[in-house]
């Protein structure tokens, strides 16, 4: 993830400082010309928040199953009622704190969780001893089958491909840029945005690999302790960190502070944020602090651009362009943006019971990034790269990359078990402590450790034959979606628009990347038309000297002297000259002859 901020900075930030915007989708509007691309987009990026917030409601379900023994469809249930209530009632405001409150305390639980692993294995170095030899410390493992569900190479361009689509393309992350005072400043913050980032990823590989080195050698999912791989922490915390009071409820505490903090502060910008945001939008201003959406508070400058990104989304490309909903009253406009946000909770929650069936959360997270990451990188990179594609070519990119990527998707949970990627697993190192307590109430644990020593172990076992599904399309990992979807959407997007030829005006080069302005009109902005009422001077050619000249010699040096300037011009400061109100004519200054004098 670290690995795609310089080419964020490289590929999409100049694009986007260089047009005074506030929304992503507004750029794509202005680059296709068409409403449909920007809806769209909009409509792919509300799928992935959707699916990425059921996942973050399952997470804290599965935790208290292991604790308490709560069905997860009852935790889901509250954790959404709960959430949406909050929305209603207006929880924006605690949400952001309790988000604040919360980063710092999983920070602090998996440091801990991290020392206390460490410790039970016998130490640090005897956890990296153990994590080789099960072959869980294998970086450079490239196996070149595409069927494996991680490796070195799809681990790097599938991980690649979705940092992109989430930190180039995504509406939080453009706002953060666009804020602040000089591309210089973006740099800085991307720049020391990467350490963090690769910080924060290996403190979750190294706690893995510390509870790894506690079950290498019992694992509770081979003898039914756990159900799910999901539940292998909370059965950690469950079993090693009782003599510390309080630590399972801190636990399961930052868990559901976050998903509830996550989940009530997205369906909050539902009902509090839209018109704010809209009429910033309408007035094409940069947003660069929190106080302009928020109310000033300085501690929700962490979470506004995340709020007010579905609320612009939602409400401005979809609600309010509905004929029944133009022109409503701001009392009847809440009113509606108050139904959509139990709709979301209520669809949330729904989805979420369904995490499971995926094959745990950090599998069905990245499908669900992984599916919807290619249309949407493949669109921003057809806007900004390939100056001949269209609205028609970019939405057709989409349809096909999305429909893609979907069917695999879909495929691989319906044909593929959940279960068949995992590394091998060792239960020689159980014992048969009587003194210990019931496990989490497996009572069937006894029954099926005695049929495993009645099992025959004189003769090695034939191996297993090939399920018929290892020969499909559904067995390619998800990694790869984000690279397939990206590389489809650009080539059915390109070859599209290069029949269709329907662009019927010239395309504004600072809607591109620099590096591809020089190829368009040379990479000059032409000059701009000659004010209404002047005539356009009349060309005489000289037979002599086969020289043009002007009538008005005067005129032609203006002329002449206007390109030179324009030339010199940079892309930023033309944007501005072309965009700004015209002069009222009585402050125009006019010479005798009727000629508008230079300023």
């Amino acid at each position: 993830m670290a690995l795609s901020l310089p080419l964020v900075f490289f590929l999409f930030v100049p694009v986007y400082y260089s047009l005074d915007i506030t929304s992503v989708y507004q750029y794509l509007e202005l680059r296709f010309g068409s409403g449909g691309v920007r809806r769209l987009t909009a409509a792919i990026f509300l799928l992935r928040q959707v699916l990425n917030l059921a996942v973050t409601a399952y997470t804290p379900a599965v935790a208290l199953y292991i604790a308490l023994g709560v069905p997860p469809v009852a935790s889901i249930s509250v954790l959404a009622g709960l959430a949406a209530v909050l929305a209603l009632l207006g929880g924006l405001g605690a949400a952001v704190r309790a988000d604040a409150v919360q980063t710092g305390a999983m920070v602090v639980v998996s440091v801990v969780l991290l020392g206390v692993g460490c410790r039970v294995a016998g130490g640090p170095l005897a956890a990296l001893r153990i994590n080789e030899e099960g072959g869980r410390l294998n970086f450079f493992n490239f196996t070149w089958d595409l069927r494996t569900r991680v490796d070195t190479l799809s681990a790097l361009l599938g991980q690649l491909f979705m940092s992109l689509s989430l930190y180039g393309c995504q509406q939080t992350f453009v706002q953060r840029y666009c804020s602040m005072r000089s591309q210089r400043r973006v740099a800085w913050m991307l720049g020391l945005s990467a350490p963090v980032v690769a910080a924060l990823f290996s403190l979750s590989w190294l706690m893995g690999m510390a509870v790894y080195a506690v079950y290498a050698r019992c694992d509770p999912l081979a003898t039914h302790r756990i159900t799910e791989p999901d539940e292998v922490l909370a059965l950690f915390v469950h079993e090693y960190m009782d003599w510390l009071p309080g630590a399972l409820g801190v636990f399961l505490g930052c868990l559901f502070n976050g998903a509830l903090s996550h989940h009530s502060s997205e369906i909050d910008a539902l009902k509090k944020n839209c018109k704010t945001f809209s009429v910033t939008m309408k007035t094409r201003r940069r947003v660069r602090t929190s106080s302009d959406s928020n109310g000033g508070l300085g501690i929700e400058n962490f979470l506004v651009s995340n709020l007010n990104s579905l609320a612009t989304v939602t409400w401005e490309d979809f609600v309010s362009a509905a004929p029944p909903f133009r022109g409503m009253p701001d009392a009847q406009q809440l009113l509606i943006i108050k139904i959509i946000a139990v709709i979301y909770a209520l669809v949330i929650g729904a989805l979420a019971c369904g995490v499971g069936l995926a094959g745990g959360v950090v599998e069905a997270s990245m499908l669900a990034t992984s599916v919807t990451a290619g249309p949407l990188l493949g669109v921003f990179l057809l806007a900004v790269l390939v100056p001949h594609v269209e609205a028609t070519g970019a939405a057709a990119g989409m349809v096909v990359a999305l429909s893609l990527s979907t069917w695999l998707g879909v495929g691989r949970l319906i044909t593929v078990p959940a279960d068949t990627s995992t590394l091998p697993l060792k239960t020689d190192g159980c014992v048969n402590d009587t003194s210990a307590p019931e496990p989490i109430g497996r009572i069937a644990e006894y029954s099926r450790r005695l049929h495993l020593l009645l099992l025959p172990h004189d003769s090695p076992a034939p191996p297993p034959p090939t399920p018929p599904w290892m020969s499909s399309p559904y067995a390619v990992s998800y990694m790869w979606y984000a690279v397939f979807g990206t590389i489809m959407c650009v080539a059915v997007g390109a070859l599209v628009s290069a029949f269709a030829r329907r662009r019927t005006k010239a395309l504004d080069p600072l809607l591109l990347h620099p590096c591809i302005r020089r190829f368009v009109a040379d990479g000059k902005p032409e000059p701009p038309p000659p004010p209404p009422g002047e005539d356009t001077p009349k060309v005489v050619v000289n037979n002599e000297s086969q020289t043009t000249l002007t009538a008005d010699t005067k005129t032609q040096q203006n002329v002449l002297a206007d390109s030179r300037l324009f030339d010199a011009y940079d892309a930023r400061s033309y944007h501005s000259a072309v965009h700004r109100p015209p002069m009222a004519a009585s402050r125009v200054p006019v010479h005798a002859n009727g000629q508008i004098s230079r300023l």
